[in-house]
Order: structure tokens, then sequence, then C-alpha cells
């Protein structure tokens, strides 16, 4: 019997004869060990199986409690604690170790990545930590998405649910909740599948599906008809929810609401959503056919909707130029109220229609603003609309998309919206008889902080970019959203800070620890993305790596990939200081 101390001082008793060595298996727990597992509820500080500190609550779902652990080098993980009822159950230690094993092999951008199943007590799920605003949240403040950005999404989507597929498993349950929208400095976005708890193995037998009859798994806007009925579930039955998804994310509602849950998932057996309107035929198209209610008349994977969604945005007038209009006539239900109904339609700009070289519809404010504007006037519209205008220091009557009318000469154009940042514009108007067409992309609003660390000279990280020179350095931040912050600074500690939105002080001072026993750091790239395994425990960081801290010495590292990919082991020498970069291979049938 051992005695663990908790941060706040209280004890807990555990007989660690019954706690199995750490291992990745679930489904061969002896009953004794699962009988006696703690009911302790974890708090944050607790280190579980000496390695991962719990430092933040994330929240909870139906299968355990949720958190962002740190491991034993500083690396942040999402941790989620299975609940021990499940466990005493030996068909979901079953089950659940065969999805485990599934979703594991999942290895793509698109979803997050599935690092480790640590069997212990507790037992728990290690995954990757993403940061970044959900899609609900996105769409909850935008209500819905410029064309181009939606079909950039739900591409890179297809691609991470094809993968899915590939490795034998179905999700069930896509929703906007389940995806985060992290930064990405090549795309700008990067959309991340999340949540496989209630995923279904497509190699499974029938009884080892995690449902049982009468059950209906996934969220009634986004459910495919098999999954209401009990019918077959399949790639297909992804692909209808992608399909709702993509709706929504056009359209501003799910493609079936209603007061009730009955009512919704009736509409999902047996009623054809509104026609998705406005964009351009090939895309609505496309959504059509996800929505098929019979599968065999969907896409055949996700591979060939997003080959079919990429060749739409290449397609030029006919696709592209239509997708990136902002200003195009849509049919927009608004966002649903809390009970569910739906508000009415808004009318369209106006009526009527003047079709230009761009493509724009906009006659319905050209007639408001009379012939001058038709002559010598701009449009202005932007992405997302809305937008408060000033022309010359005045303020225009009608917010974006609108059109002014304009004297000979230079006008300072600028545009501004709660949440975002503001825009300014030059544009020259030469008195000839046409029509300027300004177009803006309002960013997310920024801040910038003064950062000064004591001793001064460290390199920051903000989200895991390099900052320019040392500190005291001027960073700059996307307001009303969380941050990492990282110093490094030779013969102190790694410094992360977490800035979070109600953070506002224009200057932020880091107190640096002198490091207690000597250390040096390390970076690790590699010819593909694997796990950084050291001294034989997982460190939960993916190549390449930022530079991490790690006492002088001997040490041993080494790299797992999918495919059953490996490095050869690297025997390493760190010497106080020392900034050590790895660039090691991943092969087939390395040493182990």
């Amino acid at each position: 019997m051992t005695t663990r101390t908790r941060p706040d001082g209280g004890l807990v008793d555990h007989d660690d004869s019954l706690t199995p060595a750490l291992s990745s298996r679930i489904d061969s727990l002896p009953e004794r060990f699962v009988e006696n597992l703690s009911r302790q509820e974890l708090r944050v500080g607790d280190v579980l199986v000496g390695r991962y500190r719990l430092v933040q609550p994330l929240g909870g779902g139906g299968m355990g409690q949720v958190f962002v652990a740190e491991n034993l080098i500083g690396r942040r993980v999402a941790i989620k604690v299975l609940r021990p009822d499940l466990l005493a159950d030996p068909s979901f230690r079953r089950r659940f170790q065969k999805e485990a094993e599934a979703i594991a092999s999942i290895d793509h951008p698109n979803v997050v990545r599935f690092l480790d199943l640590v069997v212990s007590d507790p037992t728990f799920l290690v995954m990757e930590y993403l940061q970044g605003p959900t899609l609900s949240a996105v769409l909850k403040a935008e209500t819905r998405l410029a064309p181009a950005r939606a079909i950039a999404i739900i591409r890179r989507l297809c691609w991470g649910l094809e993968a899915a597929h590939q490795a034998g498993v179905i999700h069930r349950d896509i929703k906007p909740s389940n995806i985060i929208l992290g930064p990405d400095v090549e795309v700008g976005e990067q959309p991340k599948l999340l949540d496989f708890g209630v995923a279904k193995v497509g190699i499974s037998s029938p009884e080892d599906q995690l449902t049982r009859a009468g059950q209906i798994i996934g969220s009634p806007h986004y459910m495919s008809p098999e999954q209401i009925t009990g019918g077959e579930i399949g790639p297909r039955s992804d692909i209808y929810s992608l399909g709702c998804l993509t709706y929504h994310l056009l359209s501003g509602a799910p493609p079936f609401v209603g007061t009730e849950e009955f009512n919704i998932l009736s509409q999902h057996v047996s009623a054809e959503p509104p026609p998705l309107t406005g964009v351009a035929a090939d895309v609505a198209q496309i959504v059509s056919r996800a929505l098929a209610k019979n599968p065999a008349v969907r896409f055949e994977s996700m591979k060939e909707m997003a080959t079919a969604l990429h060749a739409a945005e290449a397609r030029g007038s006919s696709a592209a130029s239509s997708l990136d209009s902002p200003t195009r006539a849509f049919r927009r239900p608004a966002a649903t109220s809390e009970s569910g109904k739906r508000w009415a339609t808004p009318t369209l700009l106006g009526i009527g229609v003047m079709i230009f070289a761009l493509g724009v519809v906009l006659g319905a404010l050209l007639l408001r603003k009379g012939a001058d504007v038709a002559r010598n006037g701009i449009i202005i519209v932007s992405d997302p609309a809305g937008a408060v205008v000033e022309v010359d220091g005045k303020r225009v009557e009608e917010v974006t998309p609108t059109a002014v009318a304009l004297a000979r000469g230079t006008h300072r154009i600028v545009l501004r919206r709660q949440g975002l940042g503001t825009v300014e514009r030059t544009v020259e108007v030469d008195g000839e008889a046409h029509r300027r067409l300004v177009e803006v992309v309002l960013p997310p609003q920024s801040r910038r902080i003064v950062v000064k660390t004591a001793p001064p000279g460290a390199t920051i990280y903000v989200d895991r970019t390099l900052a320019a020179g040392t500190t005291p350095t001027t960073i700059n931040v996307v307001d009303d959203d969380f941050h990492e912050i990282r110093a490094e600074l030779a013969g102190y500690e790694i410094l992360v800070h977490a800035l979070k939105p109600e953070d506002k002080d224009p200057e932020l001072m880091l107190e640096l620890t002198p490091e207690k026993n000597p250390t040096g750091t390390v970076s690790v790239d590699a010819n593909g993305a694997a796990d950084v395994w050291l001294d034989g425990v997982s460190t939960a960081y993916v190549t390449p790596t930022l530079a991490f801290q790690l006492p002088v010495g001997a040490h041993v590292i080494e790299l797992r990939g999918a495919g059953g990919l490996r490095s050869l082991p690297v025997h390493i020498m760190l010497r106080r200081g020392e900034n050590l970069h790895l660039t090691m291979a991943l092969v087939t049938g390395a040493a182990r």
C-alpha cells in the first residue's frame, strides 16, 4: 500500500499490487484491478503515472473527465480520463481497445493525433492538444462563412475523414463543435476533426459495435437517415453528415431545423432540404449529392467528394469567382433561436438586378444611390459583410455591401466591424464613367504587447512561431483569443505562459527561473511526422519539434511513426547550454 500526496495536502491510499505495469492494452485488465480502481476525483496539479501533470480542466463527457496536461518536459497534451464504471464492463474494454488501435493508426493533419492509451489507475487517453476556436464558436459569431473559406474547410475535412475511413473508422458525429480551426502558417487555418468517442470501427464484428439495439448515436442536425432508422453505417454516413455541415456553413443554418428533435430526425429521413441558392451551381450539386437519402447515390468516398470540391474551386467563373464574391445573392436562413425556430429569410439586396462584368449583384444599391454612382461611384463589399463604412471621415448610412457616389479625386475609406480589425484604403476617382469595386477582408482584431523578461535577452515564441528579436520585444496577437507565449534563455527553465482573452495589459513581464540542474536543449526533425521517444518514454512531441530542455548527460532518442516506421535509436551526450538539433530518418523495420 502506498500513499499519494495531492497538491492540496490530501492523501490517497492505493494498493500497488493491483496496478499493472504501464501498458497500452485495456482489454486484458484483471477483474480485481477494475474492482479496486480509485473513484477519487482528479484535480489540477495531480500527476498521473509520474509524468503527466494536470494543468487545466477542459470539461467532461460520456466517457470521463478531460484535462490539459504537461508531460515531463513541458509539452502540453490533452488527456481524457476514462470512467471506472465503464472500465468495469468487459465488453466496453474489448471494444475500446480495438477502436483505440484503429484511431491511433490515423495520421492526417486534419485529424487530432491520438498519442497513447495508458492503462493504469487512472486509465486515460493522451491526445494532441489543440488551440483555436471550434467551428461552432465561429458560426455563432459569423452565422455563415464566405463560400471560398467554407469549401476550403470542408475539402480538408474530406481528406481527414478519408484517412479515417481507410483505417476502418467511421466518425458518426460530425458537427461544428467537433471541429477546431487551428492556426497554420501555410494555409492560415487548419480544421482538425475531434472526438472519435462514438466512432465505429468498420472491421468490428456486430457484437463488438459500440451501440446497442435501439440506441441512436450522433447529433440530430447532422445525422444520416440510416443512423436514425438503424440501417448499415459506413463511410457514406459520414459523407451525409459532412454534407449537412457544408450546407450550414454556406447558408447559415443546417438543412433541417425544428422545435422538436423528433421533427428534425423525421425530416432527415423523408424531407428534402430547401434549395441551396446563391452559390455556384456545381457546388450546390455537390451538397445535394452528399445529402441524398439513398447512400448509394452519394459520393463513393470522401476522396471523390474532395476531388469534386477541388474541381469546383478551379473552374473559374463558373465556380471560383462566385465562391469568392461576398455580395452574391444567397439564401440565408438566419441562425435558429434557442427554441429552434427559424427566423424569416431576409429580403435580397434589392428589386433591380444588374449583372456587371465582375458578376456582382448590386442592382438595388445602384438604383438607391442614383445615376452618379453608375457614372463614378464605388461599390464597397467586405468579408464578412455588415461593416460600418466611413468615407473621408463621414459615416455612410448603410453597412457593407454598399455603393457610394464620389467626386473626382482621392478618398480615404475606413471599414470597421465589432470584434474585427479596422481596414483603411485610399481610392482614386478619375471622373471617368465607370464604377470601381472595393473588396476588403476584415482581419481578426489584434493588439501589440511588449514582452519583457527578467533577465532580458530571451527568445520568444508566440503560438509556436518565433517572434522577432529577443526581449524586450513587441508581438502582435489576435484579440479575445488564447495564445501560448514561450520564453527561452540559456541557463533558465523554459517558461510557457498562457495569454488569456481577458489579459489586456499592453506589457507582459515574465520572470525566468534559473535552472535547478544544468540542462541543454534538443530539437528533432525527420523525413516525416513521428512521435519522439526519450529514454524509452513518449514525450508527446511530434516532429518537427521546437527545442525542449533536457538534463545534461546521456540520453537515447528514437522516433515512432505510422505504419510501423521507426528510427534507429540515437545516443547523445548533452552538455550544459548546448543547443542540439537532430535530423533522423524513419525506416521500416528499424532496430528496436
